[in-house]
């Protein structure tokens, strides 16, 4: 968490840019991505509605695949303002998983060792790309497509797998983690500066340490980082709802005949 200052109505037009979703602060950095998403939700939807009006559905679907793939290629890679570049990325993944959902892609039945071997060629080739470029924002477009895209299969097939061969109660927390994905978002960088608040005193740092987005590198640490971000996230949220609860029966009270 890095510290800032706003000198005279600074703390108002910060305050302005984050309900615009234009800027934020260090605890909501894992936040960046919603700018995107809702930007490109946004365009994806209205390509979608202009097509359907002048072609028949597949003919839409296939127009609309075109332009989302030259969007990726000519909008990827540039510096534009407010994320579009990013959206421009993610709406070929955005759009991909539409496709799929629609006409059930991922949903093909096939046989263990056949699902097996796609699994683990798909494994290879992330790891491939993912050895070639340094992120899922690397300049090589082809690269970061085929890349992402065997991942997300990766995801997809594991959990498919986990939901037949895992104990129902494996299945419950694994279901429950995923229900919780953007309180999870949301909640762990705060959990993340306890954590380098314990790192710290224990060997004695520099407190500054805290206040940055430097995640903790020890390995000694790391299950820790990553385990207390994920349960720490969960209990935030927990408290969180029962305070709403709380507050919500109150305010249903008060308003339908008062507190008792």
């Amino acid at each position: 968490m890095e510290t800032k200052s706003y000198p005279g109505g600074g703390y108002v037009k910060q305050f302005v840019l984050i309900l615009t979703l234009g800027g934020g602060e260090s605890l909501t950095g894992a936040l960046w991505y919603l700018i995107p998403l809702f930007e490109l939700e946004i365009i994806f939807t209205v390509l979608l509605c202009l097509f359907k009006q002048i072609k028949k559905d597949k003919e839409c679907n296939c127009v609309v695949a075109v332009i989302v793939a030259f969007i990726y290629i000519l909008f990827s890679n540039l510096n534009l303002p407010r994320n579009l570049s990013n959206a421009s990325r993610l709406i070929l993944f955005y759009s991909a998983g539409y496709f799929c959902k629609k006409y059930n892609v991922l949903e093909l039945k096939r046989s263990v060792p056949k699902q097996v071997a796609a699994l683990v060629r798909c494994l290879a080739i992330w790891m491939g790309c993912t050895l070639y470029s340094e992120s899922w924002q690397g300049k090589n477009l082809l690269i970061t497509a085929v890349s992402a895209g065997a991942a997300i299969y990766c995801v997809v097939e594991i959990s498919k797998f986990l939901t037949k061969v895992a104990k129902e109660q494996v299945v419950a927390i694994l279901k429950y983690i995923g229900k919780k994905t953007m309180p999870i978002v949301a909640w762990h960088f705060l959990v993340y500066c306890f954590v380098k608040m314990a790192y710290v005193w224990c060997y004695n740092l520099d407190r500054t340490l805290v206040a940055t987005k430097a995640a903790i590198c020890d390995p000694k640490w790391i299950a820790i980082y990553v385990v207390c971000g994920l349960i720490g996230s969960l209990l935030i949220d927990e408290i969180v709802s029962e305070i709403k609860g709380y507050v919500l029966k109150i305010g249903g009270k008060f308003l339908y005949g008062g507190i008792k």
